[in-house]
């Protein structure tokens, strides 16, 4: 399937809604677990100044204005994810999205690892399905878009190493070196252990080469769905366990785009939509 054949083609149901239901209601819980860290990083921060593309200035936001704009956040997910004026919660999420992040992007989970929330909120404010009915014909250019836009993430990645270290990034000793680093960092131990193997870090290395390029295959070859999907879950897993850093809280979300009609059989065999 090309790329413009997957943008214009149909689903039988209203798969986008039914990933946006999903996809709200899991930045939201995670929006609610954070909360605590991210409160107490902002009664212990100073404000930062920053800009959206390093153009448009956002405002230094207080901690009352912090706690104003996470309520609003988390509310207008759980409206959007009932039915309640989508659009404009939708929008309302974009905005509040923005200044909540910004106020803690120093946190480790926050960091390059939310840039995505807002971009989806925003493809799923401008789409068609996201306020018709569950069982109407829609187009499935919504959840294209949310794919391109995780393997993007990926070919970025692997694009940024071969720019900085060329093809000589898969030989182990880079991600020996990082290992190194946040199992000092972070005392992990499986860091450790993996660092102290040189035959295991090319490997791993390769792997991981291998997977941020090809990536943008989920968008052409939809059956690349069963082996890059979740060998992407595994890396982030990997990530998490042996260097902390999680990608899986914010982005882990936006894979429900590739599995989007397996949400949809889940929720008509227990009877939620």
């Amino acid at each position: 399937m090309n790329l413009a054949g997957a943008w214009l083609a149909t689903t039988p149901h209203n798969l986008p809604r039914v990933f946006m239901v999903a996809y709200c209601g899991l930045i939201g819980l995670q929006l609610l677990r954070s909360y605590p860290a991210m409160i107490a990083h902002v009664r212990t921060q100073p404000r930062a100044a920053s800009r959206i593309l390093g153009l448009l200035p956002l405002p230094r936001v207080s901690t009352l204005g912090f706690r104003i704009a996470f309520v609003v956040l988390v509310a207008s997910l759980a409206a959007a994810a009932v039915g309640l004026q989508i659009r404009i919660a939708l929008a309302l999420g974009v905005v509040s999205c923005l200044l909540v992040f910004d106020r803690v992007m120093a946190l480790p989970f926050v960091m390059r690892k939310t840039n995505s929330v807002p971009l989806i909120l925003l493809m799923l404010c401008g789409s068609e399905a996201i306020d018709a009915d569950f069982n109407a014909v829609t187009e499935s250019y919504p959840l294209v878009a949310v794919q391109a836009l995780v393997a993007l993430i990926f070919v970025s990645a692997g694009l940024h190493k071969l720019r900085n270290s060329g093809l000589r990034w898969m030989d182990g000793r880079t991600l020996q070196t990082h290992l190194i680093t946040h199992h000092l960092w972070a005392d992990t131990r499986l860091a450790g252990v993996i660092a102290r193997r040189p035959r295991l870090c090319r490997l791993l290395s390769v792997a991981t080469m291998s997977l941020e390029l090809s990536f943008p295959l989920v968008i052409f070859f939809p059956l690349t769905h069963w082996v890059l999907v979740p060998a992407a879950l595994a890396f982030h897993l990997g990530t998490r366990v042996a260097m902390r850093i999680d990608y899986l809280r914010f982005l882990g979300p936006a894979y429900l785009a590739f599995v989007a009609p397996l949400l949809w059989q889940i929720t008509q065999g227990i009877g939620l939509l």
